[in-house]
């Protein structure tokens, strides 16, 4: 029992690390996370990424140990270490390799170089027999698979933008014998789906239940978006991988296979003991089944050990489902999401009302959050706008940490990044664009003053797609690039602010070597796609690109 009479931080850090010696998780969660109500420290960041560590909450792990580095910590290898296991376990082993190199070159100790042989180890087990000659580990995604994964970067960007047609032509071209083929065929699947394509989408979900009768994804294609439910047999029998499981319960919800939904729902929670997703989606699962206490009881236990949802608001949404069947791959029911925007709306009117309750009211905080991981344009929108006007340091603190989140989407960050670069001309912000902590410069360039407001905008657009947009070994050279640009930019007249956003992105990611922009007409397709152009704003773009180029 957590105890509830006042102690110092520095008791409540020590109850977290005795609960954790004991294997006490949910325990040394609960203690850690008061210890840091009261003493936002390095020190009991790190120890909470090693508890989510252990629970299996890698994202969380990797968020507390960024956060902790963010704050100048002098125990960069313990976060690094941290960092290493949580990316190793969610197979990315680069990533992996290089955080453990990071902690070798602070350290040089025997732990550090045993982790590197671990994943060295786990690295050359990812072969399916031993090649002849070793490769150089450090060169495997730079030189010997540079054009597959580029193939596979150009399907990812491809049906990521929605456009599937592309999206499947790329993948497609990636061979059998290639350990990226199983991947580039679960796009190709995904494609098809998107496009309706069903005939072709049943052929390769069959296929690849061929190569594995267990693969979740061809389950609920066949048998949801295919309507063969002969299929049906194979769920119970579906991989144990997070994944597999959640595509299986939604094909057993739309068969009505009730008793195989829960059973799969029960396995689902053993697989994922801390993830939200798991316990809403097998509350879901019970609720269908008409099991409405035990579906209330699994969202309760999960608000026990989660603290960041507004627990009384989503119960009370949550009791009030007056049906069933509801169909969700992974996140909260749409009708509570729209319980949450409504708590979270009433807030949103002006500046001092916005951040008096996010001062003051802890639910008000957790739906805002939960609203911007969930992507809700609404919200996101009306607070980055309300950003531009709060002069709460307090709030930008903590708009600040949303950009280290793991959880937050590319496109939600660089709008929070965007606005918090207008308002700051000092110091760093620190970002996430992937597993990697990323420090950008706030200092304005030697010119600044002379922009006009157009370009200005432009400027902290600019630098917030490059960087959220781009591999963190590009972001080193980002601000000089932007700042190259946009030295051509200060004559330019009175101009919509996203098309010299747009025009000066184009140049910059079409002038240099940077990821996706080998191939002629890329660039302009992500501007085009990331910048959210019309008709009209692309032609003015494209003239000013015109301009530009024509000036340097």
């Amino acid at each position: 029992m957590i105890i509830n009479f006042d102690q110092t931080p520095e008791e409540f850090y020590r109850l977290s690390e005795n609960a954790l010696g004991k294997g006490e998780w949910v325990k040394a969660l609960q203690y850690c996370e008061k210890a840091l109500d009261g003493k936002r420290s390095a020190e009991y960041r790190l120890s909470l990424a090693e508890i989510f560590l252990k629970m299996g909450r890698y994202r969380e792990a990797m968020d507390a140990a960024l956060l902790a580095i963010a704050q100048g910590s002098d125990r960069k290898p313990e976060a690094f270490d941290v960092m290493a296991k949580a990316t190793t376990a969610t197979g990315k082993l680069y990533d992996s390799l290089f955080y453990v190199m990071g902690k070798a070159q602070m350290e040089g100790d025997d732990d550090t170089l045993d982790a590197m042989d671990e994943v060295m180890d786990d690295l050359m087990g990812s072969f399916s027999e031993p090649p002849k000659n070793k490769p150089n580990l450090f060169l495997v995604g730079k030189k010997e698979k540079k054009n597959l994964s580029r193939e596979m970067d150009k399907a990812m960007f491809f049906f990521s933008s929605e456009q599937y047609e592309k999206a499947k032509e790329a993948a497609l071209s990636i061979p059998e014998e290639s350990d990226l083929f199983e991947d580039a065929q679960d796009i190709v699947l995904r494609a098809e789906a998107r496009l309706g394509d069903l005939v072709s989408a049943s052929e390769t979900a069959k296929k690849q239940l061929e190569r594995d009768p267990k693969n979740g994804f061809a389950l609920y294609v066949l048998i949801e978006l295919c309507g063969e439910k002969e299929f049906v047999s194979y769920l119970p029998n579906v991989g144990d991988d997070p994944s597999d499981l959640y595509f299986a319960i939604e094909a057993a919800d739309f068969a009505k296979e009730r008793e195989i939904e829960t059973s799969l729902a029960d396995r689902l929670l053993k697989a994922s003991p801390y993830s939200p997703e798991a316990y809403f989606v097998a509350a879901g699962a019970y609720l269908n089944a008409k099991q409405k206490e035990k579906s209330l009881s699994i969202l309760k236990t999960m608000f026990s050990i989660y603290k960041k949802y507004p627990s009384s608001l989503l119960l009370k949404q949550w009791s009030r489902f007056d049906k069933t069947d509801l169909m969700f791959g992974g996140t909260m029911p749409e009708r509570v999401e729209n319980a949450l925007y409504g708590f979270a709306k009433k807030g949103l009117k002006t500046p001092d009302d916005f951040t008096a309750l996010f001062v003051s009211d802890r639910e008000f905080r957790a739906a805002i959050r939960l609203l911007f991981e969930e992507g809700r344009e609404e919200v996101v929108n009306k607070v980055c706008a309300l950003l531009e006007e709060i002069d709460s340091p307090k709030i930008r603190r903590a708009f600040e940490e949303m950009l280290i989140s793991t959880f937050i989407d590319h496109a939600v960050k660089r709008e929070i990044l965007c606005k918090l670069l207008l308002k700051k001309h000092r110091g760093k912000l620190y970002l996430a664009p992937s597993a990697v902590l990323v420090k950008v410069d706030c200092r304005k360039p030697a010119r600044y003053d002379l922009y006009p407001e157009a370009l200005k905008i432009a400027y902290a657009e600019v630098l917030s797609f490059t960087t959220c947009m781009f591999d963190f070994r590009c972001v080193k050279e980002l601000s000089s690039l932007t700042e190259e640009v946009f030295d051509r930019g200060v004559s330019i007249e009175k101009e919509d602010p996203t098309v010299v956003s747009a025009a000066l992105a184009e140049i910059i990611i079409s002038e240099n070597d940077l990821p996706f922009t080998q191939r002629v007409g890329m660039a302009g397709s992500i501007v085009r796609t990331f910048f959210d152009l019309g008709k009209a704003q692309s032609a003015k773009k494209d003239r000013l690109v015109a301009k530009l180029r024509s000036t340097f």
